[in-house]
């Protein structure tokens, strides 16, 4: 039985101490993932930013081109030069931003090659229309209208808004993907998270069980003995001889009652004392002699003596 609840008190020991040491190493990993969330949620952030600054840049695009074509258009029909002012102010811009249409920091590589033909178209209608006015200017009237009765400024600006709606597409899908990818990860990560933390508390519970049970036979164990003890000392109370017990060194461990009667002692007299008190017994020499030993020594020389010594 002792041996039982001393392994069952290592066991609870072993587990209660992993449990403790898995405690940090369950913090650092939880440390970890939030540390890869933060990083990811701000790598995430920053690429949306961009994303939408880029959306919004293709449809300032589209409007600047509506812009262009509508002054030139007024101004070729009307021979107001009032158009001419919204339509020199937005081709230059178009120019601007046309040139870093394609720029590595404002545009995934994946998208590049269709801003590319953006920018391309982009230019080609510029030209188109910057030709226009420049033959209406210069008094070739009829050359101006057979341009413009070409469709190729119509087909340029049909070509602008496909690689336009191509591109916010694209921007729109990788933004509903991105935002996907960083849902399914934190999802993960409280998974992680929960399992972490579930698994300790289960190992903390089960060390806590082991701990309780083992209390649980130690403290029955104890009653036992309590009992087997009291029963002891009642036989040994009701014996009609004298009983004394002593420890290695011959102090007295404990006496009945009889003991008592027969030496005229209390019990609590007699307790820890050396039992030269009630026998005439060798002294202690100082050299950590037993009692037996001591006992011996009394009877040498002595003839007739006798004795029992267990």
């Amino acid at each position: 039985m002792a041996g039982t609840i001393g392994t069952t008190e290592r066991r609870g020991k072993w587990l209660t101490g992993a449990a403790i040491a898995a405690i940090p190493a369950v913090l650092l990993i939880l440390v970890l993932l939030l540390a890869q969330e933060f990083r990811s949620s701000i790598a995430l952030r920053e690429e949306i930013d961009r994303s939408v600054a880029q959306r919004d840049k293709l449809q300032s695009l589209l409007s600047l081109f509506q812009d262009v074509e509508t002054g030139q258009r007024g101004y070729l029909l009307t021979q107001d030069r009032q158009f001419l002012a919204p339509y020199l102010d937005a081709s230059a811009q178009l120019r601007r931003d046309l040139a870093s249409l394609t720029n590595p920091a404002d545009i995934r590589a994946e998208l590049r090659p269709e801003a590319a033909r953006l920018r391309a178209a982009g230019k080609a209608k510029l030209d188109f229309t910057d030709a226009t006015i420049r033959l209406n200017d210069s008094g070739q009237r009829a050359d101006m209208l057979e341009e413009i009765r070409s469709g190729r400024g119509k087909a340029l600006m049909d070509a602008i808004r496909a690689h336009i709606a191509r591109l916010d597409t694209a921007e729109r899908t990788w933004m509903a993907k991105a935002g996907a990818q960083a849902q399914d990860f934190r999802n993960r990560l409280l998974l992680w998270t929960f399992g972490l933390l579930g698994g300790l508390a289960l190992f903390l519970t089960i060390a806590a069980v082991t701990n309780a049970r083992a209390l649980a036979a130690r403290r029955r164990a104890l009653g036992r003995l309590e009992d087997t003890t009291a029963r002891q000392f009642a036989i040994l109370n009701s014996a009609s001889d004298g009983i004394i017990t002593l420890n290695p060194s011959g102090s007295v461990e404990t006496a009945n009652r009889a003991a008592e009667h027969m030496f005229g002692y209390e019990s609590s007299a007699l307790l820890r004392r050396d039992v030269g008190l009630l026998f005439e017994i060798a002294p202690d020499r100082g050299e950590g002699e037993s009692f037996v030993e001591r006992l011996r020594r009394t009877s040498e020389g002595k003839s007739g003596y006798s004795g029992e010594y267990y």
